[in-house]
């Protein structure tokens, strides 16, 4: 097997796109080792769930970092970058780097 290592910002995109591809229904997680392989999901009640309360957050709060969400949601920032990839997909999600930090992300509902 090969290992590949992202930088922080592609393992933020590639749990943005396990997000997406959840949504799509094309993406599942295999038991044991924890890799994903294309197909029909089993995500969709962790990521779902995930999104719903990302969602709600963001109804409540507005605009929010991703470390704010992750203490809010009580979820790690991989979780929440996996709701994120989820809402995006549904249109129903924006975001960008902030000013100061471009390691961090600022999301919002649209």
């Amino acid at each position: 097997m090969r290992t590949i290592k992202v930088g922080i910002l592609a393992e933020k995109e590639l749990y943005s796109a396990i997000g997406w591809l959840a949504k799509e229904n094309k993406i599942y997680k295999e038991t044991g080792d924890g890799s994903f392989s294309l197909g029909d999901t089993n995500l969709t009640t962790k990521i779902g769930n995930d999104a719903g309360i990302v969602w709600k957050i963001l109804d409540m709060w507005g605009e929010v970092d991703v470390e704010s969400i992750s203490r809010l949601a009580k979820i790690n920032e991989n979780d929440v970058f996996c709701a994120v990839g989820w809402l995006v997909r549904e249109g129903k999600l924006d975001g960008k780097t902030t000013e100061h930090n471009t390691n961090n992300f600022l999301f919002w509902l649209k």
